[in-house]
C-alpha cells in the first residue's frame, strides 16, 4: 500500500447521497469541522437539494449539486475529497433489482472514480457494507476475511470495492469503509429499520415482534460514530492506499437483547413495557454479524464511542416526541 497524499487545506469535500441517512449526517459532521472549507452536498433532485438546504439554514460553507449516477455525474473539479455514500438499496425498479444495483452501485461508482481521477481528487472515500462478508462464516470478520456476498446489494458493493482497488492502482487514493448496521437519532431517519421501529412500538405501547426467539446477532454502529470515522478518513493527512477498514459497534447484540433493552428503558421512563410478540423464524439458520475493528483504531485513531443503551434511549426519546415530520424532531449540532 502506498501512502495517501495529504489532503491540502482548506479542504473541499463532496458527499454523494447527501439526502440519505448516512450522507446527510456526514454533511452535518463535516460542517462542524473548521478545517473543512466547503461541503458540496450531492443529491439526485432539486427537491432533495431544497430539503438538505433546509437542514442547514444560513450555512455559507454548504454548496448543493444535483446529478445522478451513472448518467448525470456531479462535477468534481476543485474538490480535495469525495465521500461516496450514494447507493441503491431499494427493490423498487422496473428493470429488475439486480440490474439496478449493478447500474448504480457498481457501474456508477466506477464512473465516479474515473471522474475523480480526471479531476485530480486527492482522496476517494467509499462507503461499503459488512454485507460483503456474507454470513457463511462465523464472526468476527477482519478486513482480510474472504468476501462472500449473498445478495444483489452485497454483490454490487463488492464490485464497487473492486473498482476502487483498480483505480487506486491507477492513481486515485482510496479508503473503503465497510459499515455495520447503522442506527441512531439523526437526519433523514429510517423509521422502518429494526431499532427505530422498536422505538416507535415502545413509545406507543404496541407489541414488538421477535422472530425465531430473537437469536440473530447484529453488529450495530451509531450514526455519530460512523460520521466521525468518515470525517477522519476524509481529512486525516497520511493514510495508506488502498485502505480497507471495518467500522462497527465493537460488540454484537441479539434481537431479543435489544428488545429487552427497550422494555427496560421504557420502565425507566415510566412507560408500560411493550409485550413481545414471538413469531416463528422463516429459516432455521441463525444469522450472526460482527467485525473486528483494530485496523480502524490503528489507522484512524477511531473506535465506537456510543453505547447501544445510549443510542436506544435517544431513539426512544425521539419517538416519544416525534412530530408529523420525522426530521423535525432532530436538529444537527451547529458548526463552530
Amino acid at each position: 500500500m502506498e501512502p495517501l497524499k495529504p489532503v491540502a487545506a482548506p479542504r473541499r469535500v463532496l458527499v454523494t447521497g447527501a439526502g440519505g441517512y448516512v450522507g446527510a449526517n456526514t454533511v452535518a459532521r463535516l460542517l462542524s469541522d473548521p478545517a473543512v472549507a466547503e461541503v458540496c452536498a450531492a443529491v439526485r433532485t432539486d427537491e432533495a437539494a431544497r430539503t438538505v438546504r433546509g437542514w442547514f439554514p444560513g450555512q455559507s460553507r454548504l454548496r448543493l449539486a444535483v446529478g445522478e449516477l451513472p448518467s448525470r455525474p456531479w462535477d468534481l473539479h476543485g474538490l480535495d475529497t469525495v465521500v461516496h455514500a450514494a447507493a441503491w438499496i431499494s427493490l423498487r425498479a422496473s428493470s429488475g433489482p439486480a440490474a439496478r444495483f449493478d447500474e448504480i452501485n457498481a457501474a456508477g461508482t466506477r464512473s465516479l472514480l474515473e471522474d475523480a481521477r480526471a479531476a485530480g481528487v486527492s482522496r476517494f472515500v467509499f462507503l461499503s457494507s459488512q454485507a460483503a462478508y456474507g454470513v457463511s462464516r462465523p464472526p468476527p470478520w477482519t478486513e482480510d476475511s474472504p468476501l462472500a456476498p449473498e445478495t444483489d446489494y452485497a454483490r454490487s458493493k463488492v464490485a464497487a470495492e473492486q473498482a476502487c482497488l483498480e483505480q487506486s492502482a491507477g492513481g486515485v487514493p482510496v479508503v473503503i469503509l465497510r459499515l455495520a448496521r447503522v442506527y441512531g437519532a439523526g437526519l433523514a431517519m429510517r423509521w422502518e429499520e429494526v431499532l427505530p421501529k422498536f422505538a416507535l412500538l415502545t413509545a406507543s405501547g404496541r407489541p414488538m415482534t421477535v422472530h425465531g426467539g430473537g437469536r440473530e446477532r447484529v453488529d450495530l454502529v451509531h450514526i455519530r460514530d460512523v460520521t466521525e470515522a468518515i470525517a477522519r478518513a476524509a481529512t486525516r493527512p497520511a493514510l495508506p492506499s488502498p485502505l480497507v477498514l471495518n467500522i462497527g459497534g465493537g460488540a454484537t447484540r441479539s434481537i431479543l437483547e435489544l428488545a429487552e433493552t427497550f422494555r427496560s428503558q421504557a420502565r425507566g421512563l415510566g412507560l408500560t413495557p411493550p409485550a413481545l410478540d414471538h413469531q416463528a423464524a422463516a429459516s432455521t439458520t441463525v444469522r450472526q454479524w460482527g467485525m473486528e475493528l483494530s485496523r480502524a483504531a490503528a489507522c484512524l485513531g477511531w473506535k465506537p464511542a456510543v453505547f447501544t443503551e445510549e443510542g436506544i434511549v435517544e431513539l426512544l426519546q425521539l419517538a416519544l416526541a416525534r412530530p408529523a415530520s420525522p426530521d423535525a424532531g432532530y436538529t444537527p449540532a451547529p458548526a463552530p
